[in-house]
This record gives structure tokens, C-alpha cells and sequence, in this order.
């Protein structure tokens, strides 16, 4: 048994970009569907080209919005704020959970901005990624955490579960949660 240090569940946006900062260290990132991304991804090969989705990034404020759209110039990823004036739709429903900066707008589509970001997470040789896997079970144990799915089972020392995770799936010491 090799475990590794951490396992992150689902291959959202987020999680793929949070795996790049943790350095030396062993990482899986377990995704249950075919296509990674979360809700950025395109899941279609009719429409693997076509922007679908519209997401707006929304910083909590304009400065932070700034640092976001510098660290995407690191990987080659040209984000801009939106202009009101340029949308078909309102714009400003977003403003919620204390973020009242400018949307922030992929400057050449999500489809351009999800590729970039996996061709960016593919270059760590420490990360791996698995798709068409669901766990089934994870249980918190005092040496590590074993994750249970159909086929295999995975064993971490740190597990970065999102907040969507369906928690029914949670075991400590095999009593559930």
C-alpha cells in the first residue's frame, strides 16, 4: 500500500489548480465522470468547441480581481472584466456571498480557459488524475483515509473533499457520520 499525501475529490477548476500548490508531494485527483472541469467542462463531443457556458469569476473585490487575472497571465490565460455594455443579460445577479468586484471574463472563452488550465496541471509530474471513477465510501481512519470505490481502493493522508460532496459517503473508524 502507497498512499498518497493527498487526494482531492472531483476535477473542478478549483482542485486542479489547488493540487499545483502543494509541492512534493503525491496527488490524486479522482473524478467520477468521463470529463474533467466540473461545471466549466464541455461534455459533448458535438460541442467540445463551443463556449456553452458563461461563467463569470467574481472576486470579492477589485483588487483581488487583479492578483486573479495576473496569475492566469502565468499560465497563458488572458482574463479581462466584463463590459455591461457587451452582455445580452444582466449582469448584476452575481453579487452575493460578499463579492462585489467586476466579473472577470475569459478573454477567448471558457473552452480556450479549461484547456489551458489542463494543459498547465498536466505538466506536474506529482499529480495524477483519474476519471470515470466514484468513490463509494471514504473512511476517516487514525493512520489514513481509505476511499472505496467499485474497483479499487485509494489510501491518502489528507483529502480535500468540496463542499457539494455528498457527505452520506463519510465513515470514521467504519461508524458512519
Amino acid at each position: 500500500m502507497n498512499p498518497y499525501d493527498y487526494i482531492f475529490i472531483g476535477a473542478s477548476i478549483s482542485n486542479l489548480l489547488a493540487s499545483t500548490f502543494i509541492k512534493n508531494k503525491q496527488i490524486l485527483i479522482i473524478e467520477k465522470d468521463n470529463y474533467i472541469g466540473g461545471a466549466w467542462r464541455v461534455d459533448s463531443d458535438n460541442y467540445k468547441n463551443i463556449d456553452l457556458v458563461g461563467h463569470l469569476i467574481v472576486p470579492t473585490n477589485d483588487i483581488i480581481g487583479n492578483k486573479i487575472i495576473d496569475f492566469f497571465k502565468n499560465i497563458n490565460l488572458k482574463l479581462d472584466y466584463i463590459d455591461k455594455n457587451d452582455f445580452l443579460f444582466e449582469t448584476e445577479s452575481y453579487r452575493s456571498n460578499g463579492k462585489y468586484g467586476t466579473p472577470i471574463i475569459a478573454k477567448h472563452g471558457w473552452t480556450d480557459f479549461y484547456d489551458k488550465i489542463y494543459t498547465f496541471v498536466k505538466q506536474f509530474n506529482n499529480i495524477k488524475i483519474i476519471t470515470n471513477t466514484e468513490i463509494l465510501k471514504i473512511n476517516c481512519q487514525k493512520e489514513n483515509i481509505i476511499l472505496n470505490s467499485e474497483n479499487t481502493n485509494f489510501f491518502c493522508n489528507k483529502l480535500v473533499i468540496p463542499m457539494y460532496c455528498n457527505i452520506n459517503k463519510i465513515y470514521y473508524n467504519d461508524t458512519f457520520l
